[in-house]
């Protein structure tokens, strides 16, 4: 009985890892393949569609309707709509509209992009970074 229910345990860790394993659909070999988001790197091609994560930086170069919510970066509540073109240099993160960031939501629409960033070369990976930056202050209570 304890070799079955291991097994079955095990069964189970593998589904959910399975299910919490972010992915990406990206073009691969002239095909479209589901893919670790891990494995994307600078130039690839992938397709955002909606209730997907965006699995990198992507700029995009084809949309269909597609909104984002960017709340973890922007702070703003209200879907974001996207779509290609070229923007100005200096564009905030919020107005930058041709581009999806990683850990962002496809909300509806779908979309097409160009990865430009990853990891922690990504929007969210330097937020990240700077967080872990900031030191632990004692409040002033604390300190007596």
């Amino acid at each position: 009985i304890g070799t079955v229910q291991e097994a079955k345990a095990e069964s189970a860790t593998q589904a959910i890892t399975a299910m919490t394993t972010p992915t990406a659909l990206a073009l691969r070999g002239g095909h479209r393949e589901t893919v670790d988001a891990s494995s994307l790197v600078v130039g690839d091609i992938v397709f955002l569609k909606k209730g997907e994560r965006v699995p990198a930086d992507v700029r995009l170069v084809h949309t269909a309707n597609l909104r984002v919510i960017e709340s973890a970066l922007t702070g703003e509540s209200l879907a974001v709509t996207k779509m290609p073109g070229a923007i100005a240099e200096s564009a905030q993160l919020g107005d930058r509209t041709c581009m999806a960031y990683m850990g962002t939501f496809v909300i509806a629409g779908d979309g097409t992009g160009l990865v430009v960033a990853t990891g922690d070369h990504a929007e969210l990976g330097r937020i990240n970074a700077m967080m872990s930056a900031v030191k632990e202050q004692k409040m002033p209570l604390q300190l007596q």
